[in-house]
């Protein structure tokens, strides 16, 4: 959850954020070969908001010794706040290298983005460290909710394919995510276009679920058949694009 949405957090997780939790635990246990294992792996959140990706991480699996929350948001308060065991906070830029680099849903927030990329590929990944990037995608569905959550742009896999490469990576996978929730982000900013709307203060983020029990359940098990078709579509290379795109990657050599 991004730090500009906590404020409106009432008490259940929305279900696209739990999904997305599961999709990428399942996409780095595939790929990752050291994942399942006990290790004494490091990892670095980028851009973590409110922790909860990173803490749900360390509980499913043994891998990793510390895990290091780095957002720029943070207050004091939650600097100070108790966290779980091995996890950490920081509001700085970190010092050291790490096992795995987690950007999810920032990139975006960066005007330099591919400086920002280069620059922690170049001073936080170890040699043969993982970096697990998600962005929105789709240039022309860019609208006022991804100007509410202070968002410079959408990608493309060719604009994201070009990030990652010239900021030293290799593209291990990529795929699309949220297939799903495509048409009705598509109707959306359609509707918005018809009215003209432009009001990102009316906005609300993922931390805005205030549904029943059994409405949650039914989005949560559509979420979970939308994230089976992603991995399927993940594991034959086929790229079908989603609502969001992802990319597995190491350093080049």
């Amino acid at each position: 959850m991004d730090i500009k949405e906590q404020a409106l957090f009432l008490e259940n997780r929305h279900p696209w954020e739990t999904a997305r939790f599961l999709f990428f635990n399942r996409l780095l246990s595939s790929h990752i070969p050291w994942f399942r294992s006990n290790s004494t792996r490091s990892a670095l959140d980028v851009g973590s908001g409110d922790g909860w990706f990173a803490e749900k991480l360390m509980q499913a699996t043994p891998a990793f010794s510390s895990m290091l929350c780095w957002d720029t948001a943070y207050s004091t308060a939650q600097l100070e706040a108790a966290a779980p065991l091995r996890v950490s906070k920081i509001r700085s830029r970190p010092e050291g290298r790490f096992d795995l680099l987690l950007l999810m849903d920032v990139l975006e927030h960066i005007e330099k983005d591919h400086d920002f990329l280069h620059g922690l590929v170049s001073d936080n990944l170890k040699e043969t460290g993982y970096v697990l990037i998600s962005v929105p995608a789709w240039n022309c569905l860019y609208s006022e909710h991804d100007r509410f959550l202070g968002h410079f742009r959408r990608y493309s896999f060719r604009s994201t394919k070009s990030l990652i490469e010239s900021s030293g990576l290799k593209i291990l996978h990529a795929g699309g995510v949220f297939h799903a929730l495509l048409l009705p982000r598509v109707f959306c900013v359609l509707r918005e276009h018809a009215r003209k709307t432009h009001n990102p203060s009316g906005m609300v983020g993922v931390a805005q679920w205030k549904h029943g029990v059994r409405t949650t359940n039914l989005v949560n098990f559509l979420l979970s058949c939308d994230n089976a078709m992603s991995l399927l579509f993940a594991k034959t290379g086929w790229r079908v694009p989603g609502l969001s795109g992802w990319v597995l990657c190491q350093k080049r050599p």
